[in-house]
């Protein structure tokens, strides 16, 4: 199992905790807490492994005439 799946693993827990919640008569709010850190923490993860584009100060390519 790949860091990739596990961390889409655990964004998938938390969000349907978070869901569960919010349709439970009783509210628990660690369980809520819980799960709202689950799906930060996935998406922090999930995100840091997203490559970085170069550097490119402009987005329009200038072409010089002489």
């Amino acid at each position: 199992m790949s860091f990739r799946s596990f961390y889409l693993i655990c964004f998938l827990i938390g969000f349907f905790l978070v869901l569960f919640q919010e349709f439970v008569f009783f509210v628990h709010v660690l369980i809520k807490i819980f799960g709202l850190s689950l799906v930060m923490f996935s998406l922090y993860n999930l995100a840091k492994g997203i490559e970085d584009h170069t550097k490119n100060e402009s987005f329009v390519e200038y072409d010089e005439e002489e």
